[in-house]
This record gives structure tokens, sequence and C-alpha cells, in this order.
């Protein structure tokens, strides 16, 4: 999409919203068709809201004695009412900005192959006066194996005069010429391997362009901000990126970019202030490994945040252990059986942080008042992230922490108590991409083992031993939909003995539980007198209809502290 559609896109959000912002201060929904989560009362057929608060939950009869004249009445004509889903693990602010880079197809098969997908990024960029060609979506490793040529000859040869970044389609590897390099301040020569990153060499020591996890980070902030210098297309990808939570049911969530260094902060602060947050938001600030730790430890606890009168909070640390296990670079406890990238050469997988440093981040932060948010993909990894936990928190405040872990695409056996006894919610995303047996589990297959694969993603297991699980989308790498979550939650087509048990237990994982890991359950998560009232409202009672059909279920609209947010059909006008 170009930035001048983006601008025009975003432009319509915002008159959209502000057009939705105004609501009388007492509102009452009748004749609805009202799922709880709440055990004391699932069920119920009309709500009052008064300040944004819910007064009231009963029958119709119950709700509409008394009322002020002034109260707005809605016939919800028996549609279905349940508390908004919140999510614990997604990228708001990154996902709008992928929106002003060219996107890649992941499905190349050689370096060359990409040569016409460059030229029009290129004649793209140049018609936006972009000073970087930037580009998302390649498959950074496995389309290279047939070929000899680096991606630093390949992008230099095509454009020698400007900076070249290229994201690969997980978030953790990038494509780089050699002007970007020299412009973020890495050697082509010898480079120096920055902490928590990989800086890829060929046999003479020369840079082939490609960098793995932390060693992009210093180019992403170059090129963000010297493409958007004034925030314009980032605050406008925001805006999108809050419209599609509305349109998805989503009120709460945790932004896990957190990139202090760009002030992806200040995006949300504006947001709120020009009334178009359509979310809660407990977000994320990201540790750098190759920062210094006492100054990095001042700068993060001074954009700590968390007034419970605002919408927008910066209460979480968010901390990488390690990468990803279709590169090689998660941390596992017993060897891959294949090296993934010869070049990288890590039998067990990689780590951000010394273990040490790890520790004294933990409990300086913890000491402040932040949650810790750990990126954890391999059992190693975890265990780890649960050592950093033990040394940081006072075991008589354990159950008080809720940090959390997540992915958990691997996790011990042996830590599940540990989880359990530290008070640590494990945070997973069944995506469809995650789940698929078609490519992407056969090929885990190969390089940890059919035991090892097996146990990927063990949701139920971590139930069974009475762990707190939440559901979390991590999108936009991954689908939004909570609806679509729930539904891959109970059927789990990769392996049924992973699945969650009850679609009760499912809707409480993307609703109350996340409330709960968000120290916000006497706040949100449940429709219940003394609680914000965060609602959807669907096309169908998902309670009533088979389980395939769940994830095709609509949201018709989005309240956020009784404040139409989203009105797919326009119920509320009428």
């Amino acid at each position: 999409m170009s930035r001048s559609a983006l601008r025009l896109l975003a432009l319509l959000c915002f008159v959209t919203l502000g057009s939705l912002q105004a609501q009388g201060s007492s509102l009452a929904l009748v004749n609805a068709n009202i799922y709880t989560v709440n055990d004391a009362a699932p069920r119920a057929q009309a709500v009052l809201v008064e300040d944004g608060v819910i007064t009231r939950v009963g029958s119709d009869e119950e709700i509409l004695a008394g009322l002020d004249s002034q109260t707005v009445v809605h016939d919800l004509d028996g549609r279905f009412l349940m508390p908004g889903f919140q999510d614990t693990h997604l990228h708001v602010a990154e996902a709008g900005l992928f929106e002003m880079m060219c996107l890649f197809d992941e499905t190349a098969p050689s370096i060359s192959a990409y040569k016409r997908q460059f030229i029009d990024c290129a004649e793209l960029t140049e018609q936006e006066d972009g000073p970087w060609i930037l580009g998302v979506g390649i498959a950074v490793y496995d389309m290279l194996k047939d070929t000899s040529q680096t991606p630093r000859a390949f992008l230099d040869e095509l454009f020698p005069e400007t900076p070249v970044l290229i994201l690969d389609n997980l978030g953790h590897a990038a494509w780089a010429n050699s002007l970007a390099m020299v412009r973020a301040g890495y050697a082509l020569e010898n480079p120096r391997q920055p902490a928590g990153g990989i800086i890829l060499t060929d046999d003479q020591g020369q840079a082939t362009g490609e960098l793995f996890e932390n060693a992009q980070q210093r180019l992403r902030d170059l090129a963000f901000m010297e493409s958007d210098p004034d925030q314009a297309i980032a605050y406008q990808g925001l805006l999108q990126g809050l419209q599609t939570m509305a349109e998805n049911g989503v009120t709460t969530v945790s932004d896990a970019g957190g990139y202090w260094t760009r002030n992806d902060q200040d995006l949300w602060f504006r947001a709120e202030q020009a009334g178009r947050m359509t979310v809660r938001a407990f977000n994320a600030l990201y540790l750098f490994p190759d920062r210094a730790h006492e100054k990095q430890i001042q700068q993060i606890n001074a954009l700590f945040r968390n007034d419970p009168n605002s919408r927008v909070h910066f209460n979480t640390v968010k901390i990488y252990v390690d990468g990803i296990l279709s590169l090689g670079t998660s941390a596992l406890r017993q060897s891959y059986r294949r090296i993934v990238v010869p070049e990288l050469n890590f039998a067990r997988g990689f780590e951000y942080f010394d273990p040490h440093l790890l520790q004294l981040y933990s409990r300086e932060f913890v000491k402040s008042g932040f949650q810790l948010h750990f990126h954890s993909t391999g059992d190693r990894a975890a265990s780890i992230a649960l050592d950093a936990i033990a040394g940081a928190q006072d075991p008589a405040q354990s159950s008080r922490s809720r940090h959390r872990i997540t992915h958990n695409f691997l996790v011990d056996e042996a830590d599940f108590q540990r989880f359990r006894e530290f008070g640590v919610t494990a945070d997973i995303q069944l995506n469809p991409g995650a789940l698929d047996r078609t490519y992407y589990r056969p090929f885990l297959r190969e390089i940890i083992g059919s035991k090892r694969e097996a146990s990927l993603l063990p949701v139920r297991p971590l139930l069974d031993a009475d762990v707190k699980v939440v559901l979390s989308s991590d999108y936009d790498a991954g689908p939004l939909s909570p609806l679509g979550t729930i539904e891959r939650a109970l059927t789990r087509r990769d392996n049924k003995k992973m699945a969650v048990p009850t679609l009760k237990k499912a809707i409480e994982m993307t609703t109350i539980d996340v409330a709960f890991a968000l120290k916000q359950e006497d706040r949100t998560g449940s429709i219940e007198v003394g609680k914000w009232a965060d609602m959807i409202v669907l096309d169908q009672d998902i309670t009533q209809i088979p389980t395939k059909k769940i994830g095709s279920t609509k949201v018709l609209a989005t309240l956020l502290g009784g404040e139409v947010v989203f009105d797919r059909q326009q119920i509320f006008e009428q």
C-alpha cells in the first residue's frame, strides 16, 4: 500500500472513530443474549452502563425498572453479547509501519528471482520520496540454498547509492546492502558481532548482508526514523491498527514491540490525547542486549507509565531469551538433529543475554514495578526465563507479580511446576502456520525430532498442571481474530492431545484470564457490576454452534467503556 493511500485510510479511520465517540453517560442494552464469563451468573438478558462502568446485569425487567429518562436504551434483538477479547502479545504499531514497506513473495526459489520485485519496490520508493528501500516478507535463509551470490552483493549491484533493508517473513532476520550496514555503524569486513545478534560473514570475513536476531534492530531504527522522521506514517499506521482491533472485537492489548528508541510510546499517547484509543493498552518496552545496562535501566524506568485512569500503559519490559526454531536460534536443552543455518552452527540454539546480565535486568525492573514479558521458543529458554523470574522476585510476592513467558513452543515438563509456583503465565499463539502439517511441522520434525515436534505448544499439558495459560495472536505475524484462535484451540488439528478441553475455557483464555495476567481482572474481562463496559456483539451465539463455525463468526459491534468504537451494521444508530 502506498503512503498516500495509507494516509487516506488513516484519515477515514480518524473521522469514523471521531463520529462514534459521542455517547450518553448512561446506556442500557436490553433483549440481548449475554454470555458474561462470570461463573456466579453466566447468562443475562440486559446490562446497564453508567459513565463507562457496568452498574447492573440481569433481566430486561430488572434493568428497565426505574431507568433515568436520559438513559439511552438499545434493543439488541436477541443478539449475542460477551466481554471484549483481550490479546496479551501482538504488534499493533509495528504492523502499521509494515504497511509502508514493499511486500515480497516468501516462496521465491533464488535470490535472482527477486530482481523484478526489487526494481518495482525501488520505483515505488522513488515515487514516495523514500530515503530507504524497505521491504518485508522474504524467506531469508531457505531461498539462498541454490545460489553463491550473497544478499549484500546482489543488493549492491542493484542499488549502490540507496540504503536497502529487507525484513524476513518471521521478524528474526534481514538483508541489507553495504550502504545500509555502514550507516548503521557495522563494518563490512570482520564486523564486530553485536550482543544478542549475528552478522553473517563469508570465508574471507566479508559481511554477507544477512543479519539475524538483534543485529537487525539498529538498522530498523535508522531506516524507520529516516523514512518517517515526523512519525506521520507510523501514527497513521497505529490508527489503522487500532481500527483493526475494534473490527475484531479486541478491547485490551499488550503491544509487544515497544521500540522506545524510535519513540513508539509517543504514538500511543498521541492517539489517547486525540481520543482515538479503541483499546486499553498495557504495552511493553523492548530491552536491547547491546546497550549499556545501567543507562538502559534508567531510560526504561523513565518511561514507566501505569496510571489507572489512562487507556495507555507502559508497565512491561519485553525480554528476548532466544530466537526461533525454524532458524535454529531457539535455545534447546538437547541439540538440534540438524543445524538449520550451517554458518550459525549453534548446536543448542542461541541466547540474547548473558544469564548474569539477565538476572540483573530482571531484578532491577521488578523493583521498579514492571511486569516481565519473556520471549521464549525453546525449552532451555523457558528454563532461563524462569530462573530470571525466580531470582528477581520475593517468593512471597510471586502470585502477585504475574510475569509471563510468551510463545512456549517447547517447555520441559520439569518446568511446569515452576510456572505454577512462580505465578508465571504461559502465553501461547496457535496460529495456522505453527499448526501446519504440510510443511512447517514436517520441517521441525526433521530438525528437532518427532518426540519434540509432537510436544510443541503444550497448551493442554500446561492447563492440566494448573498453569495459567492465555491465548494471543502475535499479530501481524499471525491472524488477529480471537474467534479463529478459539476454534484452533479447540480442534488442534496438529495434535488433538494438546487441544483446550472446553469452549468455556477457550473463551476465558481470551478474556478474563488475559485480564488476570495484566492485573486487570477486577476491572475488565467479564460482564459484571463494577467493571468497565468493554463488550462485543457477535452475529451468532458461539456457545450454540459447531466448533468449526466459530472462526467464521463476525463481530458486529465493539464497545469500550460503553463507547461504540465499531458498528458493522449500525446497530447503535437505530
